[in-house]
């Protein structure tokens, strides 16, 4: 294998491409090592550097968010150890604490210290819940919604909890919190009990997720990593991203197993995924802060910086490239423009004149010996064409020389049969719509017209057919305006039609049936379908229709060969006449034409938009 190799390297592969080939390997190679040494120091580098960082900035964001929950906790304390309020509620009597307190300035105070908490950026709401007897006596001094009754409270979760265990504080996480609290007052609450032997109140300070969210945010890198807090019951308090904290989420009870060390991250695997996980204790709190960066987002840094690499030294190989083609263009260039032409003439095509050579070396020999056998292959090429041009112009001439006929001895014989007849008062209604069907037939020596003079001919031929049947011919035309004014060749329509009501509607018993044309545009191609509800056509004479091959006990379908033959010499073989007949029940012709009106490669007097000589 490695012979052949070789020996199509040296004997078989092109000049230009072996000299590519040679600088590629060379520039290659190494970039290949490099490249591989270099990743993978990259990737160990950048890996233990983001993660250090990563620690360092979540110990500042446990900090910053153990700072939060404090400052929360001391204004509830705050409250709870207020003189006139923890007086007022350990009071069993509200109603007589007037007479031994200033209840109107503790109150007052009171109010102050928790407007100016409710004015703080991380509170959003304040409540004090107390039973019905301490909040009658307040509501009589004030109407500050910052007093309720216990009623909200007791349906809520963490009212469960206070009164399952024998906690007075408690730091709530959304699940914790009835819906009305979530959408009204704050999706996170630090709550204060206070007992007595008579009475039981709750300081509630509320904040929203967007006290923390901000703290979290500052901790996060990426995109696709997440960092969420947890509490003892499993809950999640806060998370960066939802769908990310369900998919990274890491048991309570199992964070510290898992991950050991505080300072340092631990790799773990979700589904499958490798996953950077680290942990932080919120002080003064049952909430550990858990962070989780997929280890495809530290490799992609060490990535991005060989992909730089790769890129400056690609663009190295581009000039090396360059430098290679134009040494190679400068020594094989003449040879290989020679080459290529050659193979052009292999391909079918017509050889191509190469510009006269400058200088008398062998290779400009070879060009000028060149473009001699081009210029003898173009002229033998082109006589060649203007022969095929000729047969062809012969041939169509000798097509169209046969519908006339055919026509004209039909439509005499009616006209004839008419005046036997003794129908005199018709015969010169049948004379001028013979004249004006004539005067179209002709069009003053084109074989082209438009659409609308060949809607017009086959309807005077139906006219002249109706005077000899009796009106047993129903003709309509459904042909949209637009199509009018386009040119197709003449005596198109009339043979059809004509075939319609001679094999078709007066081969029926009753004599009489209906011809309808429709046309419609598809793309840049006229479609016609001239359809009839005549005896049909037998599955082996549609088979000969076209080719003139069938005939008939009223003729031959040389008229409908001629017509197909007509079109497809005209614009190619892709457009045409197509059959489809249900016998007994009707028949559907489709007439296919270019809407461009453009004709094959006919000689210089059948073009514009005409495709054969004068009639």
């Amino acid at each position: 294998m490695i012979k052949k190799l070789y020996h199509f390297y040296q004997y078989q592969l092109p000049l230009r491409a072996k000299m590519l080939i040679t600088h590629l390997i060379l520039a290659l190679i190494p970039a290949m090592l490099i490249t591989n040494f270099a990743y993978n120091q990259m990737i160990t580098v950048t890996t233990n550097t983001t993660l250090r960082s990563l620690n360092t900035l979540a110990d500042q964001t446990r900090a910053n968010i153990a700072t939060t929950v404090e400052q929360l906790s001391t204004m509830a304390d705050s409250v709870c150890g207020d003189e006139f309020f923890s007086s007022y509620i350990y009071t069993s009597l509200p109603e007589q604490y007037d007479h031994i307190f200033d209840l109107e300035g503790g109150l007052h105070t009171l109010e102050n210290l928790l407007a100016s908490y409710e004015n703080s950026s991380i509170v959003s709401n304040v409540r004090i819940y107390m039973d019905d007897s301490h909040y009658r006596e307040l509501r009589k001094r004030t109407k500050n919604p910052i007093f309720e009754t216990l009623h909200p409270a007791r349906g809520t979760y963490w009212h469960g909890i206070f009164s399952s265990t024998n906690n007075n504080e408690l730091l709530c996480p959304p699940m914790y919190l009835s819906p009305t609290e979530i959408d009204t007052l704050g999706t996170h609450a630090v709550i204060r009990r206070i007992r007595s032997v008579q009475s039981e109140c709750y300081v509630v300070i509320y904040f929203n997720q967007s006290t923390i969210q901000p703290i979290l945010l500052q901790d996060l890198p990426y995109n696709n990593s997440v960092i969420y807090i947890t509490n003892s019951r499993n809950e999640i308090v806060a998370s960066t991203n939802t769908m990310l904290s369900g998919t990274y989420y890491i048991p309570y009870n199992e964070i510290t197993q898992q991950i050991p060390s505080t300072s340092r991250q631990e790799k773990l695997q979700f589904a499958g995924e490798n996953v950077y996980c680290g942990c932080k204790i919120i002080p003064g709190t049952d909430w550990i802060m858990v962070s989780a960066v997929p280890e495809s987002n530290l490799t992609s840094e060490g990535s991005r910086l060989v992909l730089n690499f790769l890129f400056v030294y690609a663009l190295v190989v581009i000039v090396c490239i360059l430098i290679s083609q134009g040494l190679s263009r400068s020594i094989t260039g003449r040879v290989s423009k020679v080459v290529e032409n050659m193979q052009q003439v292999r391909q079918s095509k017509l050889p191509s004149r190469m510009d006269d050579p400058v200088g008398s070396d062998e290779i400009s020999s070879l060009i000028d010996s060149y473009n001699y056998m081009s210029d003898e292959i173009n002229r033998l090429v082109t006589k060649q064409q203007e022969t095929a041009n000729e047969l062809r112009h012969s041939e169509f001439r000798a097509l169209q020389a046969q519908i006339n006929p055919h026509f004209l001895y039909n439509t005499l014989d009616m006209i004839n049969w008419m005046a036997q007849s003794g129908e005199t008062a018709h015969v010169s209604e049948a004379v001028n719509l013979l004249s004006r069907f004539y005067r179209i037939t002709l069009s003053r020596g084109s074989s082209i017209i438009t659409v609308r003079e060949e809607l017009e001919h086959v309807t005077l031929y139906v006219q002249l057919q109706n005077m000899r049947f009796n009106d047993k011919i129903h003709f309509f035309i459904d042909v949209p305006d637009e199509m009018l004014d386009y040119t197709i060749p003449k005596l198109i329509f009339q043979p059809i039609v004509e075939n319609s009501i001679l094999h078709g509607i007066l081969e029926k018993p009753v004599k009489e049936g209906n011809i309808v044309i429709m046309g419609w545009m598809e793309d840049e191609t006229l479609v016609f379908v001239i359809s009839d509800d005549g005896v049909g056509i037998p599955p082996e004479k549609l088979e000969t229709i076209l080719s003139g091959n069938g005939a008939s006990s009223k003729g031959s379908n040389i008229a409908i060969s001629n017509t197909h033959k007509r079109i497809r010499l005209c614009y190619g073989s892709e457009y045409g006449l197509r059959y489809r007949s249900k016998p007994g029940y009707e028949t559907e012709v489709e007439i296919r034409i270019p809407a461009n009106g453009e004709s094959l490669d006919l000689p210089p007097m059948m073009m514009h938009h005409d495709c054969s000589v004068p009639l």
